[in-house]
């Protein structure tokens, strides 16, 4: 999910008292949905939708209730059945039901437990009100001359799939689809229903309504689902490696073009991400859309800016398109192939895809200097933010629905992808690339936490040979807020003294101000002098200087290092910003890097 209003940083309020997460007795297996979104009438105000489900679950632990995720919409309780699917079993009665509203829960209750191991079928109806807020399964329309032409869509991340079905509505709560859906058959328009899947066929139903029946989509997230109805055509396009990819759009959105889709997943596929998955490949424009852009599953949906009319886009713009879909493009790994447990850990989809929309950007198109404009337009930017003891750390709490939609925000998109950056540095590009195709490989279809990263990571670093533990050289980034400032001072030459300390813009007095390591970090020390020059020597593990999250200070000694009192002596640590500091110096070095950048300030391009 590419949200341009990602942020504040504050950490948000969450209850010590209520758990909002799903009891763990039960998990589905599968959902069989029909969904009719009604967007016929000729006031919006009036469309409806309804549907059945049936949801394959399987007891975990013994129970005598049932919590599903439903929030603003009616189940027919006459409706609700314990099937056993043909096993034969002797299943509890439905006594009565209730909901939860400030959890979002619907409980069933019943007259006796399910049983540990048991696997069985709950089906119901469901009926409710079309929204008009972008969220869940709501409307919006685009003008053809003078007339309104409206759409159904969905938007199920946030968590949302709660307001359209009921459902288990948490990331790692994974499960197969088959979706139906259903449309009117005469109307003056000629609408398509799409979802994450390829439709198998369409099946005449009563009352004058198509059943677009769709594939059975894999192992997935109730986020990801994704439902459109309207009256958009389609143009293909082809990967270099034979995938079809498909843009949707009315016949004004459809003379421009989605710029660079294909030549953007095949650079992904190409150059870093080795597996390869089924998965359909289309791009809907909405003409209303919260995000910039989202990742369901096999169908992305974008903001109609998103689509480049020659002679038209500015250059920003068309930087700005790239950057969402190789976002977006990113999340068909990071996020959907392999997902979070829980929003604790969001940061591995969003940090992964900001960090590859900014990486292929830059590889793909040169001319926007994209390497570069991250540290002035990203890195930077999200360091005042998080100079904040209001702040939180990439991994940290998150409980309620309120909780779950403050965590898509500048820390979890741009410092983490900043930190995977240094991570990459540290690694070097081709340790990083297998060991991210390692993780997919172990985890794919599955969700994970980011102890399931670090592993991957450390088992092709020891495969290598390399004498790396990049769990402890990364948990102090994931796992306290804010970032230090480093102190450095030459004490003579061949000599420099480095010192850490937490860097706030407004110092805090709040003695409950804690973190893991007392505000230390794993610091990775890079540098060069007057008398090297060089800036762009290695950044791997072995050739950096480490300062520890156990120690606040320490001495370095290189052959590099100046003598402090030598005219135009100076040093400069941190090369191009790969570790996420600050740097201060003594007065003397800083006028010595200005008189420097005053009579040559070419001298970093050495």
């Amino acid at each position: 999910m590419f949200s341009s209003n990602a942020s504040t940083t504050a950490k948000p309020e969450s209850s010590d008292v209520i758990d909002y997460r799903l009891p763990t007795s039960l998990t589905p297996v599968h959902y069989d949905i029909e969904l009719f979104p009604n967007i016929y009438s000729s006031n919006p105000k009036n469309f409806t939708f309804s549907g059945t489900v049936v949801i394959e679950i399987k007891v975990l632990n013994s129970t005598r209730t049932i919590t599903l995720h439903a929030d603003a919409f009616n189940i027919t309780e006459t409706s609700m059945q314990l099937l056993d699917g043909g096993k034969r079993l002797d299943l509890p009665i439905i006594t009565y039901t209730h909901s939860d509203d400030v959890r979002q829960f619907y409980v069933i209750h019943l007259d006796r437990e399910l049983q540990t191991g048991q696997t069985f079928l709950l089906t119901m109806r469901f009926e409710g009100e079309m929204r008009h807020d972008s969220v869940g399964l709501y409307t919006t329309y685009y003008l053809d001359g003078e007339t309104k032409v409206y759409m159904a869509v969905s938007q199920f991340a946030g968590p949302h799939a709660r307001k359209v079905f009921p459902c288990f509505d948490e990331p790692a709560q994974k499960a197969t689809f088959n979706i139906t859906v259903l449309r009117k058959a005469n109307t003056r328009r000629n609408y398509r229903c799409l979802s994450n899947q390829e439709r198998l066929r369409t099946d005449p139903r009563p009352g004058g309504l198509l059943a677009d029946v769709f594939r059975k989509t894999p192992p997935m997230s109730t986020y990801l689902l994704a439902v459109i109805v309207c009256d958009y055509q389609y143009l293909e396009n082809v990967t270099r490696d034979g995938v079809k990819v498909s843009l949707y759009g009315n016949d004004t959105l459809r003379t421009c073009i989605e710029r660079g889709r294909a030549q953007i997943r095949s650079s992904l596929l190409n150059v870093h991400m080795t597996m390869v998955f089924a998965c359909l490949n289309d791009s809907v424009p909405l003409p209303k859309f919260k995000f910039s852009g989202m990742e369901n599953w096999g169908i992305i949906t974008y903001k109609t800016d998103i689509l480049f009319e020659p002679g038209v886009t500015t250059a920003a713009t068309e930087n700005w398109m790239v950057d969402v879909i190789s976002h977006e493009i990113s999340h068909q790994w990071f996020g959907n192939l392999v997902t979070p447990k829980w929003f604790r850990w969001v940061w591995l989809n969003e940090g992964f895809a900001s960090f590859w929309d900014a990486t292929v950007c830059d590889k793909l198109y040169p001319k926007f200097r994209k390497g570069d404009l991250e540290i002035v337009e990203s890195v930077y930017p999200v360091m005042v933010q998080d100079s904040h003891a209001t702040s939180h750390a990439m991994t940290y709490d998150v409980n309620s629905p309120r909780d779950i939609d403050a965590s898509y925000n500048t820390i979890t998109y741009k410092k983490a992808a900043s930190i995977i950056r240094m991570m990459r540095d540290i690694l070097g590009e081709d340790v990083f690339i297998s060991g991210l195709n390692r993780y997919f490989q172990k985890n794919a279809y599955s969700t994970v936490d980011q102890n399931d990263l670090f592993a991957a990571l450390n088992e092709e670093i020891l495969k290598r040979g390399r004498q790396i533990n990049i769990t402890a050289v990364m948990d102090s980034w994931v796992n306290q807020k804010n970032y230090p400032v480093l102190n450095v001072r030459v004490v003579s030459a061949g000599v420099m003294h480095v010192q850490q300390e937490r860097f706030l813009l407004k110092t805090t007095n709040d003695s409950t101000d804690s973190a893991q390591y007392g505000y230390k970090w794993q610091i990775p020390i890079s540098f060069t002098s007057n008398r090297e020059k060089n800036f762009t020597k290695s950044r791997k593990f072995e050739d950096l200087q480490w300062l520890s999250k156990f120690e606040r200070e320490k001495i370095i000694k290189s052959s590099i290092i100046p003598e402090p009192t030598e005219s135009g002596s100076w040093v400069i640590v941190n090369l191009v910003q790969s570790g996420f500091y600050r740097v201060n110096y003594e007065d003397t070095n800083w006028l010595a890097l200005i008189r420097q950048l005053t009579v040559n300030n070419s001298v970093s391009e050495n």
